[in-house]
């Protein structure tokens, strides 16, 4: 072997023999150590926060494993791994008898993996330097917070995305999966469809775990409609605050459907609507645009067009929508209003269905008259000479092409010939109210109107009575237009009998009714049998003599002594009448003036004494009380009669002090206890002294009876009206029914409600009449009141037989669907049947009420029911409801219909009899149902929205607004943080409401800036005012950024 060696600074070869035995006597050579087997090493994971620390431990030993103590090892860190802790020492450490040396790693903030190097030196002059070298590893601290990305903000309802979400501990290290995964719970919020992906399904709640970059990727599926979907992290480690994120769920840009609302005129009548050209019927249609989920398109065009080729594009506003409105028309004609969107041509609209656009048609109808519908109530009934009252109320009705009436046209009525089912001696002939020659004029509520008397039979005892005698004739109404272009003429059949039945009563309200109208259908039967023998009856007759009762020529007194005389009349041998009489209290002149009216010609004495002496031969009269009673209770006609013709008129309206006098008069000695007992009040005028008869509102016993005024809600109290100050309470505790009469026109609608409400609450009945029908009202109270039976019943309704546009036999189920259903209240179910009764006492009772399926009888074209026993006073009813499905005319029920009535006669009950009786018949018409177009809209704009910023401490809105329509515009002030996607918030009290027509007219809004948590510093916002108006698209106008210094002082605006 060579070797060189180093000797005095020279070099010296020297050639050795190497002789392995002289060699290990040599003691100056030493062999150099092989280190590789030393180690070093670093324990397990520490955090980085600053204080944890680490020993770093190397163990030098040679190839034997023996170890090398006193060696020098150096520990030192990798440059890039600096930032991340430190090494102590620096300087070399010895290693010690076991040949370890130790140094210690002290961490920083920061987490990731410390390179750390230990170099070995022996220092024998032969081993070399050797380095070794590991690795720290330094994992996150405790979870402190966390973030979402700040994409996506905003996204189409119904997609999916990809939102990130990283952790970070206190020194902002991502708490990442290095060491272990930390679990992280995700929930969401919003409607319908939101949701966390897993695996094929989607949850609103999930953990997940960190990935090795501290990072969370939430796989989010927006809801389908429009909103905020919202994303909440549950708090873990230190956490204070849940980080949150919302992706706002915006309707797709392309419409998917058109909706539409039936369109109304300005009263919210649907189509059709007559051709008058009044603004009342201009219509309105609102369109609806959406996407496929529902939700409304803002700013999209709807294209409108009309068959008579108008055509206009409007655009949708915040939510969607676009009014049209089309001017009312003053001809008939029918228009076809089609919606589409532009946007998307194939748009499909939601009702009625189809593919690329909404249609519907509006119908402008001539109002000139065209039809005639002719109706009788009832249709069969008693002759005369079994009861003087009877009559039927003949009602014709003229209607325009769509069914309404129409006011002051002419209509004829006629009888044709009498017949009888047999010859009958002293049978008289029937009258109507009216000549054939005589005009009955379409009045007010729709109806001519005029009454049938039928004929009479002898009676019993006299020549040619027969127990069951019938008489029939057929009732025309005729009707001619003004032009006599069109004629028309309706017949019905009028039959009377002598003998005992059912009153029978049917009603359909049917007037201008449409296909879709569900009607009401009513069968009514009232125990009022007529041949039987009344009971007797009891009435007090009181009648106010107020000074307005001098109006008129007669004047309306002596009218209705008239009257009242005629009911004397009709009053049967068996029966009591008394006379009450309410007004003012003194020594009167008859028909002295009063208010302006005198006797005879109002305002002209000239004839004031021949008035007088005519009709108020009792004249000078002196009252002593307010309300007397001028006649007790009396079966004496004459002298009944004289007290009625010996009152006089003057000033005042006491009526609650009449009902008393007259009830006390018909619970005195005088009454009967087996007697029907009535009262007949009239009144021309509102009740006055003594206050409300019914007892509304407060009692006072120390006022006078004037103090009263007309109609006061208050009243003297009593202490003899067996503890009732309500009337008509006292009236019907002590049996009594009240018949009022509102006479004339000078009461008003709150004292006709009065008297209406007097006489329902007792079983009554309540008339309006005039100096014209006086007397007949009081004759068809006098047949109310002669009660009598009724019997077993059944009721066949046959829908098989019915007329269906003037043909026989068509199908009604074609036309009408029967609509079972149980409502609540019970009466408004179908069917819905009822049995009342009102007592002797006027108490009435509810005998039982029930609901009936009668659907499997409509299908069959025949409803039945099995109505028992009706006894007096009780009445009965069905009313099932009926779905129109087709337009038609319907002629339902009558003489000629199979439909009837049948109940045996109990009057004898050793030989009851059954009778039959038809269902008064009923027309209807029902017409096709119409739609509505319409074009035009109003302008709304805002705009020159600004802010001014010169105090600090608020900023200052304006902006303009112009709007030319009659609706309420109300102006929504929003903001947002600038250059963001968030979603515009409204400022708390930033609405506004405009409710007249303007040009840019100015309005303000100021913003306190106090609100840190709503006006931040440093930030910069935007606003915006949102104008919406029925009829109107929106509008809108922006304003630039403004923004607040950081430091709180100066406002700047940001420049763009």
């Amino acid at each position: 072997m060579e070797k060189l060696a180093q000797n005095g600074g020279r070099i010296v070869k020297q050639t050795i023999l190497v002789l392995f035995g002289l060699l290990l006597l040599s003691s100056s050579a030493v062999a150099a150590l092989d280190l590789s087997l030393s180690t070093i090493s670093a324990p397990g994971w520490i955090t980085a926060n600053g204080a944890d620390s680490s020993v770093i431990t190397v163990t030098v030993v040679d190839t034997a494993t023996a170890p090398v103590a006193n060696a020098d090892v150096t520990f030192t860190l990798d440059t890039a791994s600096q930032v991340l802790g430190t090494i102590s020492p620096t300087t070399p450490v010895k290693t010690d008898v076991n040949g370890v040396a130790t140094a210690v790693f002290s961490v920083k903030t920061i987490s990731g993996n410390a390179t750390i190097h230990a170099t070995v030196s022996v220092n024998d002059g032969q081993t070399l330097p050797v380095t070794f070298t590991t690795f720290q590893r330094i994992d996150h601290g405790i979870p402190e917070k966390a973030s979402f990305d700040a994409y996506p903000t905003e996204l189409p309802v119904g997609s999916e995305t990809r939102v990130n979400l990283t952790v970070y501990d206190y020194w902002n290290n991502r708490v990442d999966s290095k060491n272990a995964p930390e679990a992280v719970q995700i929930t969401v919020t919003g409607e319908d469809g939101v949701g966390l992906k897993d695996g094929t399904n989607f949850v609103t709640e999930k953990t997940y775990y960190t990935d090795t970059e501290g990072n969370v990727s939430i796989d989010l599926r927006l809801s389908t409609v429009a909103g905020e979907n919202k994303l909440w992290m549950y708090r873990i480690g230190n956490m204070v605050i849940m980080p949150s994120k919302t992706v706002i769920g915006v309707a797709e840009e392309t419409p998917s459907y058109i909706e539409q609302t039936r369109a109304i005129n300005m009263e919210g009548t649907k189509s059709p609507l007559p051709a008058d050209g009044l603004p009342v019927n201009d219509v309105t249609i609102t369109y609806t645009l959406t996407d496929k989920f529902g939700n409304p398109i803002h700013s999209a065009p709807v294209l409108c067009t009309s068959s008579d080729g108008q055509s206009a594009t409007q655009y949708t506003n915040l939510n969607g929508k676009v009014t049209v409105i089309f001017p009312a028309q003053d001809e008939a004609r029918v228009f076809t209003l089609n919606a589409s969107s532009p946007a998307n041509p194939a748009a499909t609209c939601r009702d009625p269905y189809s593919a690329g656009y909404c249609s519907q048609q509006i119908e402008y109808y001539n109002t000139d008259p065209v039809d005639l519908l002719f109706t009788a109530n009832p249709q069969s009934m008693a002759s005369l000479d079994v009861d003087s009252t009877t009559r039927a109320i003949l009602q014709a009705r003229v209607v325009d092409a769509k069914g309404n009436p129409v006011k002051n046209e002419k209509v004829y009525f006629s009888l044709g010939t009498t017949t009888y089912d047999a010859v009958y001696i002293g049978a008289t002939d029937p009258v109507l109210a009216v000549g054939p020659t005589e005009a009955v004029l379409v009045g007010d509520d729709g109806y001519a109107t005029t009454e049938f008397s039928p004929g009479a039979f002898a009676a019993e005892g006299q020549p040619g009575f027969d127990p069951t005698a019938t008489g029939q004739v057929v009732v025309t109404a005729r009707w001619t237009n003004t032009a006599g272009t069109i004629t028309k003429s309706r017949d019905i059949l009028l039959v009377w009998k002598n003998y005992p039945y059912l009153s029978t009563y049917s009603s359909m309200k049917c007037d201008n009714a449409h296909v879709g109208d569900e009607l009401n259908l009513t069968i009514q039967l009232k125990g009022d049998g007529i041949a039987l023998k009344p009971n007797p009856i009891d009435v007090v007759l009181t009648t106010d003599r107020s000074g307005s009762m001098m109006k008129g020529n007669p004047d309306r007194m002596v009218n209705v002594m008239a009257a009242s005389s005629a009911f004397v009349d009709e009053m049967g041998t068996n029966d009591k009448i008394g006379v009450v009489s309410f007004g003012n209290k003194g020594d009167y002149t008859s028909a002295t003036t009063y208010s302006g009216l005198g006797p005879g010609i109002d305002l002209d004495t000239h004839d004031d004494q021949s008035y007088r002496d005519e009709h108020y031969k009792s004249s000078p009269t002196s009252y002593l009380y307010y309300a007397t009673v001028d006649r007790e209770l009396t079966s004496v006609p004459a002298d009944a009669k004289t007290a009625i013709n010996s009152m006089v008129p003057y000033s005042g309206t006491p009526l609650r002090d009449g009902l008393r006098k007259a009830v006390q008069e018909l619970k005195s000695a005088r009454a009967r206890s087996n007697a029907i007992k009535a009262i007949i009040v009239l009144s021309d005028g509102d009740y006055n002294y003594y206050g409300d008869p019914l007892a509304r509102g407060r009692g006072y016993t120390s006022w006078r009876p004037t103090d009263f005024e007309d109609l006061t809600e208050s009243y003297m109290s009593y202490s003899d009206t067996d503890g009732y100050q309500n009337m008509a309470a006292y009236a019907s505790y002590n049996g009594i029914k009240i018949y009022s009469i509102a006479f004339g026109d000078s009461i008003s609608s709150g004292g006709k409600t009065t008297l209406e409400t007097l006489a329902t609450a007792t079983g009554g009945r309540y008339f309006e009449a005039s100096s014209a029908n006086i007397e007949d009202v009081y004759i068809a109270i006098a047949g109310d009141l002669q009660e009598t039976a009724g019997g077993d019943t059944e009721v066949s309704l046959d829908f098989g037989t019915v007329t269906i546009d003037d043909n026989t036999g068509g199908d009604i189920t074609q036309y009408m669907d029967y609509v079972y259903e149980v409502k609540t209240p019970v009466a408004d179910s179908s069917t819905y049947i009822n049995k009342t009764n009102i007592t002797k006492h006027g108490i009435f009772h509810q005998l039982f009420s029930t609901v009936q399926d009668d659907t499997a009888g409509w299908s069959a074209r025949q409803i039945n029911y099995n109505v028992g026993t009706i006894k007096l006073n009780e009445t009965w009813s069905a009313t099932l409801r009926l779905r129109l499905t087709q337009a038609g005319s319907f002629d339902l029920f009558g003489p000629d219909s199979t439909s009837s009535i049948t109940f045996t006669d109990m009057s004898d009950t050793t030989n009851p009899v059954t009778q039959t009786a038809f269902i008064p018949e009923m027309q209807c018409k029902v017409y096709p149902v119409g739609e509505n177009p319409v074009f035009g809209t109003k302008t709304l704009q805002v705009s020159d929205l600004t802010v001014t910023t010169s105090d600090p401490t608020v900023w200052k809105l304006a902006w303009k607004t112009s709007y030319d329509g009659d609706k309420t515009v109300t102006e929504t002030l929003q903001s947002r943080v600038a250059d963001s996607a968030a979603a515009w918030q409204t400022i708390p009290g930033g609405i506004t409401m405009i409710s007249s027509q303007v040009v840019n007219s100015p309005s303000y809004y100021t913003l306190s800036l106090s609100d840190t948590s709503l006006w931040v510093k440093g930030k910069c916002y935007e606003f915006r005012v949102v104008a919406q108006a029925e009829g109107t698209d929106d509008s809108v106008t922006q304003s630039g950024s403004t923004c607040i210094s950081a430091s709180g002082g100066t406002i700047y605006i940001k420049l763009e």
